[in-house]
């Protein structure tokens, strides 16, 4: 079973038996602790901020495991922070499925 949860802007928490990730974390309701890997759509405040990417690696990451975040090349030239860059086209291999990235465009 999977339980995906709104968290508000367009945050959304996904946990699978194996897997617990969150996508544009820019949340109003706090997540469950355990996030093992942050998907950034891009770069703007609605979506990402380096706030709720420290809020997330303090307390609400999954303890005695990185957390691995994935973005695009818009998010890095914003923020630069540490990420997976991610390509349009490209697979990202989860324990209990995938996360497929289609083509994107800018938004600037």
């Amino acid at each position: 079973m999977v339980n995906i949860q709104f968290l508000g802007n367009a945050c959304i928490d996904i946990i699978s038996k194996q897997d617990h990730i969150i996508i544009d974390p820019v949340f109003l309701s706090a997540p469950q602790k355990g996030i093992e890997k942050v998907f950034l759509t891009h770069h703007h405040s609605d979506h990402v901020s380096q706030e709720k990417l420290k809020e997330i690696l303090n307390d609400y990451k999954k303890e005695d495991k990185e957390l691995e975040i994935f973005g695009p090349l818009c998010v890095y030239e914003e923020l630069n922070i540490d990420f997976t860059l991610i390509q349009p086209n490209s697979r990202i291999n989860l324990n209990d499925g995938f996360v497929e990235v289609f083509g994107y465009f800018s938004l600037n």
